[in-house]
């Protein structure tokens, strides 16, 4: 009898290796205000999402207990459909690891787009954004770590997102240093990798950015797909990354010119700036 490689199981695989993958390849996504959902979203369409509040002023001694209110402000996001398809052959398909390594390179792309999406709104062209911090990435030192700190002090989550070269200098130089990502490192609550700051908008020779949430409002949903098309379809899924709360689309179909099987990973993300002051561009010149 001839082996078998299930649908079901590939998905399975499929949806294994995006937790794998883009746990730590979006970690980033974690400095901003974020509305994940898994409602389906037309491309364009555009979601409201709460990035700050506007609170009463604090009073002493009150004479009134009822005095004031909250204000939440909503930043406009539109959303586009980002995918990545990718097909591979019998032979590569019944050995799970192949399927694997292939579905992990599509998945690196798929989260640079992701990226490039947030990248594009990190520039000082708007007025009040803060200053940039100006420093080769390979000099990039404690020093100026502090200085981004500094400049987004007031708010209620520091974040600093650096590419390789400028990660690496804050890396631990022995076993009894703390993990980067952990909240409370060296007063931030998290720094992240991010490898790709060539998106378009963003700013010139940028591979930094200290921020607070309400700096960027990020937004998905999940592609639309119509009966017709899903009919055709063999298979069709969702995977959560966890601690983010982003859900990723997996489809698995076959063509029957070729005899390959495709799968695609499929997210409907947007991200648009919020306020200017919470971030800082940390640019090479």
């Amino acid at each position: 009898m001839a082996n078998t490689y299930a649908s079901a199981l590939v998905v399975d695989r499929l949806a294994e290796q995006a937790i794998t993958t883009l746990t730590n390849k979006l970690a980033p996504l974690r400095a901003f205000s974020r509305d994940f959902g898994t409602d389906p979203l037309r491309p364009r369409a555009k979601v409201q999402v709460q990035s700050t509040a506007t609170t009463s002023t604090a009073a002493a001694n009150p004479s009134n207990y009822e005095s004031g209110d909250s204000t939440s402000t909503a930043v406009e996001v539109t959303v586009d459909e980002l995918n990545a398809s990718f097909h591979v052959g019998s032979q590569d398909l019944m050995q799970g690891q192949r399927l694997e390594t292939i579905a992990a390179a599509n998945l690196h792309s798929l989260a640079d787009l992701v990226w490039d999406k947030c990248v594009a709104n990190f520039n000082d062209s708007t007025s009040g954004s803060n200053t940039k911090i100006t420093v080769a990435q390979a000099s990039f030192a404690s020093a100026n770590r502090q200085a981004a700190w500094a400049s987004i002090a007031k708010g209620s989550e520091k974040h600093l997102i650096l590419d390789g070269t400028a990660y690496s200098s804050n890396l631990p130089t022995d076993k009894n240093s703390f993990e980067l990502s952990q909240s409370g490192a060296f007063g931030f609550d998290g720094i992240h990798l991010a490898t790709k700051w060539d998106g378009s908008g963003g700013e010139a020779n940028l591979y930094g950015v200290a921020a607070a949430p309400n700096a960027l409002a990020i937004a998905s949903g999940l592609p639309e797909i119509s009966g017709p098309v899903a009919s055709n379809l063999e298979e069709v899924g969702t995977v959560e990354i966890p601690d983010l709360g982003l859900t990723i689309q997996t489809c698995l179909w076959g063509d029957t010119g070729t005899r390959e099987t495709w799968a695609s990973y499929g997210v409907m993300f947007g991200a648009a700036k919020g306020d200017v002051s919470a971030f800082t561009c940390i640019v090479s010149s």
